[in-house]
């Protein structure tokens, strides 16, 4: 298959060229070996909306305008490392995982400049960064109240946004701060040898080699090579008891693998999301907001942009699991298994990186990682479950679940991090449901019925720390199929959740101005002349949120549901269509942004005659606007995506 297409977000490309084969061929009367492959390379570039704030949402109106310091000083049109950190020093010019030219992070400091006990706030001998204050418009200068001139003491003046240049626009919604390259190339073969011609008694090896050599290139700026490869041996034995009492139904599987991982990145940091305009025609980048990246040039004395991070891992995973399903007089069931993994590996971080988090910026070499540093570890992993259900008069069969399952803690890059390897790699996930399901009128009409606890952990590796998040959702959960004939089928589903944060759940998050303390600066009739945001859209701010109790995840909507219908006219026409909703959400871990609820429609035809079939489809067919927002809690409410308008979709195809 060959793709090379646009999207509907500019300067987003569809690109991709997939290989597979695939055969199948019998050795002797009992064995077969299914062989294959997959080779593939997909292209393509992320992007989101920036500076956002609820007007973006509910009213469609963007922020234009550009920084107030151009950090790109020698004029090459990209900001390398020492640019961005000798154009915006930090505060005494030092650095550490909270104070960065661009990154800054605030806690119990922040209140202390709000309550103007700071001791970095010297009235006496005021910090070079006060200096802000005067270098904004001279008619904005008056209104800057002492509060927000206090946090301008500790912001490095690549946050702060330009006021001559800051204009309330109507949004484009094609236009995104955009990810300049993401390209994958991914390798898969594999190899089974199967035995299924006794129905009581099936024997399968599996053998599978997978790879996948992909980077990302953000001139935001983000720069992040991943390689990996896992090959993996499998042997699977599923056996149905044959001579056993009428009263009991019994097939056991059971399976021994063992799995090894050699993956590496090669990363620097940044994420300056917000510095670009796109507001500009054409949704161009400048030297504004264009970084230099370690693809280009990760030399850190010769204009570059070195790695922060340079990791390896290599580990091997032994696991047994089995399944038994066993039913009782024809009407109860249990299916129950357990597994059982054992971690053994190592993670080395290579010297020739340089810390962005630590040392001052005036001393470059003492920077440099000078050893390489390794860990090794080993950890144990259980993993069961069990679901026992009854099938009663009327095809009712109610049923419950309890299963907890070891998660390898890896990550996106599944490379584990040097403290997880020793502390331990496997978290748990733990789920819990109870429910009834049925089937009426010879099969015609379905129904099922849920309500369910999950729990789970996910591990976000940022570059002053690993931070393991864990959630707690509940929710009930139905649905209902009715087709009555084999030309009309309809579906209705609803799903009702709340999910929360549990357990260690502070952490530090994206905040903007208005959150972080400044405050709008408006003419005479009140009219906005600078938003509150515009004093952090330069760089990257966070704010350290305590751990509370039953704090709702961001992103996730409470009450989901759809529907879904079909019907074929005699003369081989199909109409069908549906819709799903999707209630109004918080965009972030402040939920100072919210996101509106979505109603969307999707409308079909299709002509079938002779093989032939033509289908007409209309996606989002009402061209409702709405929003997703970021998964996971670490990005605030600053960043969300808008979603596709009103599209047309033609198929053809034949079948021979």
């Amino acid at each position: 298959m060959l793709d090379d297409s646009d999207t509907f977000y500019q300067h987003i490309p569809a690109n991709q060229k997939i290989l597979q084969g695939a055969i199948t061929q019998e050795i002797s009367d009992n064995w077969r070996v299914e062989a294959g492959f997959n080779v593939q390379q997909t292209i393509t570039a992320g992007g989101f909306l920036n500076r956002v704030d609820q007007d973006l949402v509910d009213r469609g109106m963007y922020w234009t305008g550009t920084p107030l310091v151009n950090l790109d000083s020698d004029g090459s049109g990209k900001i390398s490392q020492s640019e961005m950190e000798l154009n915006s020093p930090t505060l005494n010019r030092r650095l550490s995982g909270g104070n960065r030219p661009l990154h800054q992070r605030w806690d119990a400091r922040f209140q202390n400049v709000l309550n103007g006990t700071s001791p970095d706030v010297d009235r006496a001998n005021p910090p070079e960064n006060t200096a802000l204050a005067a270098m904004m418009q001279t008619s904005l200068a008056p209104h800057i109240d002492q509060q927000t001139a206090n946090l301008l003491a500790l912001l490095p003046q690549g946050f702060v946004m330009d006021p001559d240049t800051m204009r309330h626009v109507q949004a484009d919604y094609t236009a995104v701060a955009l990810e300049k390259a993401l390209q994958a190339d991914l390798g898969l073969v594999y190899l089974d040898a199967v035995n299924d011609s006794n129905p009581y008694l099936k024997l399968k090896n599996q053998l599978f080699f997978d790879s996948q050599d992909q980077f990302k290139d953000s001139e935001l700026p983000y720069y992040q090579k991943q390689d990996v490869y896992v090959i993996e041996e499998k042997f699977t034995l599923e056996k149905t008891f044959e001579e056993l009492p009428d009263l009991l139904d019994l097939a056991v599987i059971a399976s021994p693998n063992i799995r090894y991982t050699w993956a590496q990145i090669r990363n620097n940091t940044g994420d300056y999301d917000d510095r670009p305009d796109l507001g500009l025609p054409g949704n161009v980048r400048t030297p504004f907001d264009t970084f230099i990246t370690p693809r280009e040039n990760a030399n850190f004395l010769n204009g570059g942009a070195p790695f922060s991070q340079h990791r390896r891992s290599t580990y091997a995973e032994f696991g047994f699991g089995t399944l038994v399903d066993a039913t009782f007089w024809e009407k109860l069931n249990l299916l129950t298994g357990f597994r059982m993994d054992y971690l053994e590996g190592k993670t080395t971080d290579f010297a020739g990186v340089y810390s962005v988090t630590s040392g001052s910026i005036d001393d470059i070499n003492a920077r440099r990682q000078a050893n390489d540093l390794s860990q090794r570890g080993n950890d144990f992993g259980l993993s069961h479950s069990s679901s026992l259900s009854y099938e009663l008069p009327f095809n009712l069969r109610p049923y419950i679940t309890y299963a907890e399952q070891s998660t390898l803690m890896d990550g996106s890059s599944i490379t584990i991090t040097r403290n997880t390897m020793r502390a331990g790699a496997y978290e748990s996930a733990v789920l819990k449901e109870a429910g009834i399901k049925g089937s009426f009128f010879n099969d015609k009409l379905f129904a099922t019925l849920a309500v369910y606890s999950q729990q789970r952990s996910t591990f976000t590796d940022d570059v002053a720390g690993a931070v393991v998040t864990s959630t707690d959702g509940e929710g009930l959960e139905f649905e209902l199929r009715w087709a009555p004939n084999k030309d009309f089928f309809a579906s209705f589903f609803g799903v009702f959740q709340k999910t929360v944060l549990i357990g260690n759940n502070a952490q530090w998050a994206r905040i903007h101005g208005e959150t972080l303390g400044f405050q709008d600066i408006v003419d005479a009739q009140g009219n906005v002349l600078y938003p509150a945001e515009a004093f952090t859209w330069g760089g990257r701010a966070e704010y350290f949120i305590e751990q509370g109790e039953n704090i709702e995840h961001p992103g996730y909507p409470n009450t989901q549901f759809g529907f879904n219908t079909g019907y074929t006219l005699p003369f081989g026409v199909t109409l069908g269509g549906g819709f799903t909703h999707a209630a109004a959400v918080q965009s972030g871990r402040f939920q100072n942004v919210i996101l509106p609820e979505s109603f969307i429609v999707d409308l079909s035809i299709t002509y079938a005659y002779k093989g032939w079939r033509v289908r007409g489809d209309v996606f989002n067919a009402t061209d409702q606007l709405y929003f997703r927002g970021r998964n996971g809690t670490f990005a605030g409410d600053v960043l969300i995506s808008a979603m596709q308008p009103r599209r047309f979709q033609l198929t053809l195809s034949k079948a021979f």
